[in-house]
């Protein structure tokens, strides 16, 4: 600072500070300083005692000066005030203005509510801000805030000290704390320094040996002399133990058997093998002696040898004696199994041989004879003879129908047994369960099943004496056995024989008859009964009116019915125009879909229909946000329309937002909804018209379940793809598939 500035600077602070006058007590514009001081030190303040000409402070020149100016403070009043020194505050004029500040709150004075009307950021109502202040006017300064103690950093290397001396606030002072020396004084919220004149000095320094300087402050010193009290000095200090906290550890010490390089020579201890596998052995060529480590390992690489040990299967000579594996004692320590023989061959155990039905077609060790050859579906009669579901008596039991629920997936089999996989929280799997499966289980009680169908939570098969078995969710009595209560094994549907067709929606289930009528059971809140009610039924009410059918389609909450005329006639929900009758009115009795005189097929989906014609065009109706109909659009339609690009259907099928057609090219194309890439095109986007599915060029059975389909290829082989959380798909996991993975067998 220039001597001209400093003169500058005390004329300044005399005239802020004043030369006379009495000492007042202390007020809130600083401590306690004497009223006539004009120069100042760290350690004191310029405080004049007066409130009204503001709070004067002390301006250090800086190191090495110790001494500087008081400065004077500025009014704390604003326009349109008058300041009261009597009582430290700033008084609003009235009749000028009742909100000096301006921030929307009359002073207290003028009849408001302002508790500092000098300034703007302080009003009730107003957040409370980290500022020393009481910013919302409720008395209390800083309430509600975080508080913090805050300790002085004078050498500022981020440590504080000093606990007598610190502050405690909401956010670090903004003023630099009180140090009588200090290079770089500042605050921090812990008190760990030992030394804070020294920046060198903190927790978070490394120590330096042998300087007599508690470096990092943990309390202890490193220096140079003999820790271990064996009389050398640590190397570290620049003496020569190489081992300064061991005793038998020095330059010239005998070396022993025990790991440690005992004469600091570099020729002894685990450096240079001895006892390196650390197996309480030294080796036999260690030059050393005595010590707790005997000097007979015939082999220091490996701590599964030396002598003592019993003789296993390894590859090893455990014990020391010459031999490896020998025998029995190798084979003896191999896992032992039941119904196996083991055997210890180049080191690993083996399956010697297996029992009479048993077979290990692995080859592992670890599960010795997996396999029984009369239910194991991947060796099936023998070793590698895998099956396309089910093994029976050693003989392949081939699939001969498939059928899709919402989140669950079913086949029948040739001999009448069903079999059942993915979601089963309501025992639509009929395992006699709830657990989920990824790979297919048995239904539990079938060996006559000449149809199978699947819904929403539930699963019914028809039967070779014509009746129906149900099993699955039941709440609104969709399985037919007079009750609302979940089976997870097959139950009869009540007073229903002559069946020759079956099929399930979301919440109810149809069965047509021998004679063209057709009975319907469940929930009938849209009428999808088709009783001319919306009563509930669970046990089979006839569908007024229908004496003709060819076929039954029963979708999520309607059913249709296709004629031996071959036109088709729909009932239920159609708020989505899935009655086909060009409105959206619902109906419990049977409408006719127009322009439809010669449908070959249906499949009822979630919200829509489709229809096979006999020329092998698919027409469909209903809903169509995701393009399920497939005319290359997204929007409903309650009249047919025709699926583009398909005119050679064989066999349709319908999911949820999705639909497929199994074409006379023997190829399989899908459309509609993709998210699980159940349209099999090997992505995940959705399509308004087919794609045809990859890697399946000779389906002769198509199925649409929830977001997921499937596909009997004509060698038995099931095929699935799409979503995949519940494993639906059959192959082991719980992983989505774009393009077609083959189903496990049992």
């Amino acid at each position: 600072m220039t001597l001209g500035r400093l003169i500058s600077l005390s004329f300044i602070a005399l005239a802020a500070c004043g030369t006379s006058g009495p000492t007042h007590a202390p007020h809130l514009d600083g401590g306690t300083g004497d009223a006539d001081a004009s120069t100042c030190t760290a350690l004191d303040r310029c405080d004049d005692g007066i409130y009204c000409n503001g709070v004067e402070h002390c301006e250090l020149p800086g190191p090495p000066a110790r001494i500087g100016l008081c400065i004077a403070g500025e009014s704390p009043c604003i326009e349109n005030q008058i300041c009261d020194e009597e009582t430290d505050h700033c008084v609003t004029i009235c009749d000028e203005t009742q909100d000096a500040d301006l921030d929307g709150h009359d002073a207290v004075e003028c009849g408001g509510d302002d508790c500092d009307d000098t300034d703007p950021d302080r009003y009730p109502g107003n957040p409370e801000r980290c500022d020393g202040k009481d910013d919302d006017c409720n008395g209390m300064e800083d309430d509600g805030l975080e508080l913090i103690d805050f300790y002085p950093d004078c050498d500022g290397d981020g440590f504080g000290s000093d606990e007598s001396s610190a502050v405690t606030a909401c956010a670090q002072p903004m003023a630099s704390p009180m140090c009588v020396w200090g290079a770089a004084p500042s605050w921090s919220n812990n008190h760990l320094d030992c030394i804070d004149t020294d920046d060198t000095i903190n927790p978070a320094r490394m120590e330096i040996m042998c300087n007599a300087i508690d470096d990092d402050c943990d309390g202890q010193l490193s220096i140079e002399e003999d820790m271990d009290r064996d009389g050398f000095s640590s190397m570290d200090c620049g003496g020569t133990d190489c081992d300064d906290s061991n005793p038998i550890v020095y330059p010239g010490a005998p070396e022993i058997c025990d790991r440690l390089d005992n004469d600091c020579s570099g020729t002894g201890g685990i450096d240079v093998s001895e006892d390196a596998d650390e197996d309480g052995h030294a080796p036999m060529t260690s030059s050393c002696s005595g010590g707790p480590l005997p000097a007979d390992d015939c082999d220091d690489r490996q701590r599964s040898v030396h002598p003592g040990l019993p003789e296993v299967c390894d590859g090893l000579d455990n014990d020391c004696n010459g031999a490896v594996d020998e025998a029995p004692f190798a084979a003896e320590s191999c896992r032992t199994l039941p119904e196996t023989t083991m055997a210890c061959s180049d080191g690993s155990c083996t399956v010697a041989s297996c029992p009479v039905g048993k077979n290990d077609c692995d080859g592992a060790y670890a599960n010795g004879c997996e396999s029984d050859p009369s239910i194991d579906g991947f060796n099936c009669g023998g070793c590698g003879m895998r099956c396309d579901l089910e093994c029976v008596d050693g003989v392949c039991d081939p699939p001969v129908q498939l059928a899709l629920g919402e989140s669950h997936s079913c086949a029948r089999l040739a001999s009448g047994h069903v079999v059942c996989w993915g979601l089963n929280d309501f025992g639509s799997l009929g395992d006699g369960t709830r657990r989920v499966h990824n790979r297919p289980v048995e239904v539990v009680g079938i060996d006559d099943a000449v149809e199978l169908e699947a819904g929403d939570g539930h699963t019914c098969a028809r039967r070779a004496s014509g009746r129906v078995v149900c099993w699955g969710r039941n709440d609104h009595g969709q399985l037919g056995d007079g009750t609302t209560t979940t089976q997870v094994t097959p139950t009869a549907v009540v007073g229903l024989s002559g069946v020759i067709e079956i099929s399930l929606g979301s919440r109810h289930t149809c069965a047509r008859l021998a004679d063209g009528t057709a009975k319907c059971w469940g929930d009938n809140y849209s009428g999808q009964l088709g009783d001319g009610t919306t009563r509930e039924r669970h046990t089979p009410v006839a569908v007024m009116g229908l004496t003709d059918a060819e076929e039954v389609e029963a979708g999520g909450y309607w059913t249709c019915a296709r004629h031996t005329s071959g036109d088709v006639s729909c009932w239920g929900s159609n708020s989505r125009g899935q009655l086909g009758d060009n409105t959206t009115t619902s109906s419990p009795t049977g409408v006719r879909v127009m322009a439809l005189p010669d449908a070959a097929e249906l499949s009822a989906g979630g919200g829509f229909n489709c229809a096979r014609r006999s020329s092998g065009q698919v027409v469909c109706w209903g809903r169509n946000r995701s393009g399920q109909l497939g005319n290359s659009s997204t929007w409903d339609a309650p009249t047919p329309v025709y699926a583009w690009g398909v005119s050679d259907a064989v066999q349709i099928a319908t999911g949820s937002r999705h639909s497929c057609a199994r074409r006379l090219s023997v190829t399989v194309s899908c459309w509609g909804e993709n998210g699980g890439g159940q349209l099999g095109d090997g992505g995940t986007r959705d399509r308004d018209s087919a794609v045809e599915v990859l890697g399946l060029p000779d389906a002769v059975e198509i199925v649409a379940g929830g977001a997921h389909t499937c596909a009997r290829r004509a060698s038995g082989e099931v095929l699935c793809w799409g979503r995949n959380g519940w494993g639906e798909l059959g192959d082991g996991t719980f992983v989505s598939r774009s393009s077609p993975v083959r189903v496990w067998p049992l």
